[in-house]
């Protein structure tokens, strides 16, 4: 992760007798703004399009399946934005 300046972004988890801390709680703050966003996009993807399960074998199909969803979830955002702002 440090030879490809890619953060650490998995959010602390505090167990029984020992709570996470002011530092860590504002850590995974900040870090949840983002991935609720993104978690966000993700279960829409899985309820409406039925994408819980690969329809092919191989990860270069899978991968372009992922790759459609994407393109079709930017179009549509890019539609409601043109309709809302002209």
């Amino acid at each position: 992760m440090d030879k490809n300046d890619i953060k650490d972004r998995v959010q602390h988890k505090g167990y029984r007798n020992n709570k996470l801390n002011a530092d860590d709680r504002a850590r995974n703050v900040e870090i949840g703004v983002t991935r609720g966003r993104i978690e966000a996009i993700f279960s829409h993807m899985k309820r409406l399009w039925d994408m819980t399960r690969s329809r092919f074998m191989g990860l270069a199909r899978t991968h372009a399946q992922f790759q459609i969803a994407t393109i079709e979830w930017n179009l549509k955002k890019g539609a409601r934005f043109r309709q809302m702002f002209g």
